[in-house]
């Protein structure tokens, strides 16, 4: 965990592609026992965390580089039966200066 873990970004990226890495081969091993239609799997971003301003804070940089390489992970895996769709909620969490997390919609 970045906040309390004391986890590096590089580490939590690398534990996010190793889940997507067991799903594909859980879904590989099932494909070859029953072909269907094409596999979608969404990846959701890191949200917003924290009540600091965005624009200093280290843990917010830090989830927007493990989001930028989810994105672009799930944007170089598509085709064949398998597609990644990356999804980042976290502007709706933000205030309407993108620079803090509402308390409104998000009680960290």
């Amino acid at each position: 965990d970045l906040m309390w873990g004391g986890c590096s970004p590089e580490t939590v990226l690398v534990a996010n592609l190793n889940i997507l890495q067991v799903l594909l081969d859980r879904i590989n091993h099932h494909h070859q026992q029953q072909p269907k239609s094409k596999t979608k799997i969404v990846i959701n971003g890191i949200l917003p965390r924290g009540p600091d301003d965005l624009r200093t804070s280290l843990v917010w940089k830090w989830i927007q580089w493990i989001n930028a390489r989810l994105e672009c992970f799930a944007k170089s895996t598509k085709g064949g039966q398998l597609a990644y769709y990356y999804f980042n909620a976290s502007d709706y969490f933000l205030n309407d200066n993108h620079t803090l997390v509402d308390p409104a919609k998000m009680d960290d």
